[in-house]
């Protein structure tokens, strides 16, 4: 909040004395007792105050012209400290930062000038002021900026002094005494503001893993989007190869049926009887498809142990004889690992039963020290057919290649079809 938004809510004919004076001390709070990363100032705040009681209880004796100019500038500089803030909204952090320091570096010059007129003997504590502009700097610019800015000060301050007649062998003394508190500032700054960078990398950091996990989640949702969308083409294209195809048949026996069933009754009934016979087929179709595409297949069991129930399952309901060989020790693997060999054994099932005429099909499952090995191997026709129209062995290739594995599918010479699948294991995976 600026100053001038307040002074406007003060001049505001509706707005109550009790708001206001609220608004004005929660102002007066932040900006006189800063907190977090800008609690700094709340040392600048101090010491310049502190300068000023000081000044006004031991520097009568500069005059009167020169008294009001040394607190002038003392409140200029805490003034100026409170706005630092609102200069580096509006001008920007770079330039908001020089001009602040050149200011004070002005008026602190401006004060030395005016306390070495003094011929008081008593305590200042004007020349502690260095302190301040020496802790920003360190914090405002890069070191070789700042080192060159405390050294504009010292020189300012010595040839200060020098031309209001202080003795050169005292101004050393002083310079002496006020090093090891400028070493002491300076190490302090140097630490602040390495910590603050640290703290500006790490929140970069954390904004960079809050965006690449924001990413991840939707990569994630991407994947789970594209799995669904083949699932829904694959049952699409298994329902227009498969059932629609049964459905198709039956359609064009009961037409026949109804035409023949006055002038021919016995075609028509041997018409309906084919028809009986592709309605069960299609029923066995449909049965089939419900038990083999269940919802988390492997939700509760092992690979092997689901491989074994999908091809008792499937020899039920097609009378297609199946046997699965386990080879190796069994090992966990991943959920898309186990999903793409499980829906590989799907598809071959299905693509031997349908398309090859096949009656047995021999399922190997193999685990090896670096890779996993799927074989179906049937005795059907062991044509290109047999890989089926629809989503078939190419949607099964993509998934195998995105796993980083290789897919082999073909006739064999001795008859019947070949399916093969070799996926790799990452060496924590692998059996132990």
């Amino acid at each position: 909040m600026r100053w001038s938004s307040i002074i406007d809510k003060l001049k505001h004919p509706r707005l109550t004395f009790t708001l206001s004076a609220s608004d004005l001390w929660r102002e007066l709070r932040k900006r006189f007792m800063p907190t977090g990363e800008n609690a700094l100032q709340l040392a600048a705040h101090i010491i310049v105050l502190g300068a000023m009681i000081f000044f006004i209880l031991n520097q009568h004796d500069v005059g009167p012209l020169w008294f009001s100019l040394g607190i002038l500038a003392l409140a200029t500089m805490f003034v100026s400290n409170m706005v630092l803030g609102d200069l580096e909204s509006a001008l920007g952090m770079q330039r908001a930062d020089w001009l602040h320091l050149g200011v004070n570096g002005l008026l602190w010059f401006v004060l030395v000038w005016i306390t070495g007129l003094s011929d008081s003997t008593r305590f200042s504590f004007v020349p502690y002021l260095i302190f301040v502009l020496t802790a920003q700097a360190f914090v405002m610019l890069t070191t070789p900026q700042a080192i060159l800015y405390l050294l504009g000060l010292i020189a300012s301050w010595v040839s200060a002094l020098l031309l209001v007649g202080i003795a050169l062998e005292a101004i050393l003394l002083n310079l002496f005494f006020l090093s090891t508190g400028l070493i002491f500032v300076i190490v302090v700054s140097t630490v602040l503001n390495l910590y603050r960078q640290q703290t500006e990398r790490a929140e970069a950091l954390l904004d960079q893993l809050r965006a690449a996990n924001v990413e991840l989640e939707a990569s994630r949702r991407r994947d789970y989007d594209l799995a669904v969308a083949e699932e829904r083409v694959r049952l699409a294209r298994d329902i227009h190869d498969g059932l629609g195809h049964h459905l198709t048949a039956l359609n064009l026996q009961l037409q026949a049926a109804a035409r023949l069933i006055e002038r021919d009754p016995a075609r028509a009934a041997t018409a309906i009887q084919t028809s009986r016979t592709v309605a069960q087929a299609a029923l066995d179709e449909v049965r089939q498809s419900v038990a083999a595409m269940r919802q988390k297949p492997l939700a509760s069991e092992s690979l092997p142990a689901s491989l074994e129930q999908l091809a008792v399952t499937f020899g039920q309901h097609t009378g297609l004889q199946t046997s699965l060989e386990l080879q190796g020790e069994p090992c966990e693997l991943p959920s898309t690992m186990l999903q793409t060999l499980y829906r590989a054994v799907q598809e071959g099932l299905t693509n031997a039963q349908r398309h090859g005429a096949a009656t047995m099909v021999q399922l190997q499952l193999a685990y090896e020290p670096d890779q996993v090995c799927l074989k179906i191997v049937d005795n059907g026709r062991g044509s290109s057919a047999t890989a089926g129209s629809g989503f078939g062995l190419a949607g099964i290739r993509e998934r195998v290649e995105q796993l980083g594995g290789h897919l082999h599918a073909g006739p064999q010479a001795e008859g019947g079809f070949v399916l093969m699948i070799h996926l790799p294991m990452k060496r924590e995976e692998q059996p132990r």
